[in-house]
Parts: C-alpha cells; sequence; structure tokens
C-alpha cells in the first residue's frame, strides 16, 4: 500500500505550533491579570488595616495620624486606580488572544478533520487498487485453468 501523505501536513504542524504558542501567552496574560489583582487586593487591604488601626487609637494620637492617613490617601487611591485600570487592560489584552486562541482551534480542527477524511479517502483508493489487482489474478488465474482445461479435452478428444 502507498504511503498516505497530506499536502497540509505542514499548514496544520504550523497552525499546531500557534495554537501551543497562543495558549501559553494566555496564561501569561491571566498570570499577570492574577498578580495585578493580588497587588489591589493588598494596598486595599493595607489600607483598611491602617484605618482599623486609626480607630483604636486614643483621640489626641489619631488626629496626628489621621492627617497623615488623610494627605497620603490620594497617592494611595491614585496607585489602586493605575493598577485598576492595568488590570482592564490586561483583561482586555486576555480577551483578545482568547479569541485569536478559539479562532486558531477553529482552524486547527477544520484541517484534522480534512486530513482524516484525505486519509480515509486515501485508504479507499488503496484497497480499490488492491481489490482490482486481486480480481485480475483472480481472472487470470482462472482463464489459465480454463485454457489448461479446455486444451486437456481437446487432447482426449
Amino acid at each position: 500500500m502507498k504511503k498516505f501523505h497530506w499536502p497540509l501536513q505542514r499548514l496544520m504542524n504550523v497552525t499546531a505550533g500557534r495554537e501551543k504558542a497562543l495558549r501559553n501567552e494566555v496564561f501569561g496574560a491571566w498570570q499577570r491579570c492574577k498578580a495585578i489583582n493580588s497587588k489591589i487586593i493588598a494596598r486595599q487591604e493595607s489600607l483598611q488595616r491602617v484605618l482599623n488601626n486609626l480607630g483604636m487609637l486614643e483621640i489626641s494620637q489619631r488626629l496626628s495620624s489621621q492627617h497623615v492617613f488623610t494627605c497620603a490617601l490620594p497617592a494611595h487611591v491614585d496607585a489602586i486606580n493605575k493598577l485598576q485600570n492595568a488590570l482592564d487592560d490586561e483583561k482586555k489584552k486576555r480577551q483578545r488572544l482568547t479569541e485569536q486562541l478559539m479562532e486558531i482551534r477553529s482552524r486547527l480542527k477544520t484541517l484534522e478533520r480534512k486530513c482524516e477524511e484525505a486519509r480515509m479517502a486515501h485508504q479507499r483508493q488503496q484497497m480499490a487498487v488492491e481489490q482490482k489487482q486481486f480480481d485480475e489474478s483472480a481472472q487470470v488465474a482462472y482463464n489459465r485453468s480454463s485454457a489448461l482445461t479446455a486444451t486437456a479435452g481437446r487432447r482426449e478428444a
């Protein structure tokens, strides 16, 4: 049987490689989102702890500490907002990469299906060729035996 060769195999291999690379990029984007989100939560928890500690102080100590906190608060809020914007940007990037990944996966599935269809057609064709050769061999053998029988019958007569 002839070996199966699909002309689009290289395209399928390149597409599979691209799919793997995109999967890694999506995972990296997911990790970056997770890291940024952790930074946001850490800053928010830090502010919450400071507020809780301020509530436990006596009024004389609290006023000076509260003044320092309120002066530093806008910088902290601005940092949290910048982190939130970075998180939003990273989520958009991750969404775009995920959409690209789904498109590549769809292409890859189509190529795999087409390859399998071509493989099956190749096998059917090869089986038909083999069957034709077998039929021809059987026909030749039958003709030979018929000719030998006819020749032997004429000799006896």
